[in-house]
């Protein structure tokens, strides 16, 4: 039995180290006889964004760009653990300039 019928999966990589030769070679007699690699299925999955639920509030920034300083700002918040307690830390910051404004 041949490597490629026991492994018809096997691409350039592994035939040439199945067969001890080198890459181009292998690549260059597949790419002559037109012998390619079985290709498995990917199975179906949902995309990510499908199994969310729909957003309660809508992104009324996203996609704008704003042309002046201090139209628009945008906020974050998140914590930070210190000393067996955690602080929380709000920030703002001007779109048009990216800094912070205020925390």
């Amino acid at each position: 039995m041949t490597v490629l019928e026991d492994n018809p999966g096997y691409g350039h990589r592994r035939l040439a180290l199945a067969l001890g030769v080198g890459k181009k070679r292998v690549r260059r007699v597949m790419r002559l006889f037109g012998i390619k690699p079985y290709k498995r299925k990917a199975r179906w999955r949902k995309r990510r964004d499908e199994r969310r639920p729909e957003m309660l509030f809508t992104n009324r920034v996203k996609g704008q760009l704003p042309i002046v300083p201090n139209l628009v700002w945008v906020a974050d918040f998140t914590f930070i653990k210190y000393q067996d307690a955690y602080l929380y830390l709000a920030t703002f910051m001007d779109l048009f300039t990216r800094e912070i404004v205020g925390w």
